[in-house]
């Protein structure tokens, strides 16, 4: 039969080798389940790494291959920080990246985008343009703190498209758009992280 024990602070001994440590004993774990971190505390972080190329020549949205996280959150006050970073080269016209947030049972939004204005595409970040030097790359990024007031799974991903593709325009990531293999040319890293924040 299970019995419960209720105290209001733990202590461990002042002195001696385990000097102000509460010990747990080998074999035996502490569940914290039910815990309720104080508002602010960095409760989990992920990261989503790629590290190979990754291209488009769509001018629709498109998921980045690997750049996608996802989480269950912890409590529905869970606050989630997103951050990304996105290296990459555009031979014609512009490219664009933007953050997704989606929702399981629910459904996708954009979280941090630019208005909507005219034909202006809205996104996260944008201008990945080379200005017709095929062996150059440019790096962009964002960050926003998002509050999705939900226990279901959330996957935060990105996704890019180029701008009008009349010009036949080509984004790539982690490589230059002419990929020449030479010492003055670099193969790059993208990223997205995710931090879940107590609310």
């Amino acid at each position: 039969m299970a019995s419960e024990l209720i105290v209001q602070t733990l202590k461990g001994p002042t002195s001696g080798a385990n000097a102000n440590k509460v010990i747990v004993p080998s074999g035996q774990t502490l569940d914290i389940d039910a815990w309720s971190p104080p508002a602010g505390t960095v409760i989990e972080i992920y990261q989503s790494t790629l590290q190979g190329g990754w291209s488009t020549t769509s001018s629709s949205w498109s998921d980045i291959t690997d750049l996608s996280i996802t989480v269950t959150p912890k409590s529905s006050s869970s606050k989630f920080y997103v951050e990304f970073q996105v290296t990459g080269g555009n031979n014609n016209g512009s490219a664009g990246v933007k953050i997704v947030r989606d929702i399981s049972g629910v459904g996708s939004s954009n979280i941090m985008n630019g208005i909507s204005w005219s034909s202006r595409v809205p996104a996260s970040v944008a201008n990945y343009y080379t200005h017709g030097n095929n062996d150059s790359q440019n790096t962009n990024g964002v960050s926003k703190l998002d509050s999705p007031a939900t226990t279901n799974n959330i996957t935060y991903k990105l996704q890019a498209r180029v701008g009008d593709t009349s010009g036949g325009g080509t984004f790539q990531i982690n490589n230059t758009v002419a990929q020449t293999d030479a010492a003055y040319t670099f193969l790059t890293t993208s990223f997205i992280t995710v931090w879940e924040i107590a609310g």
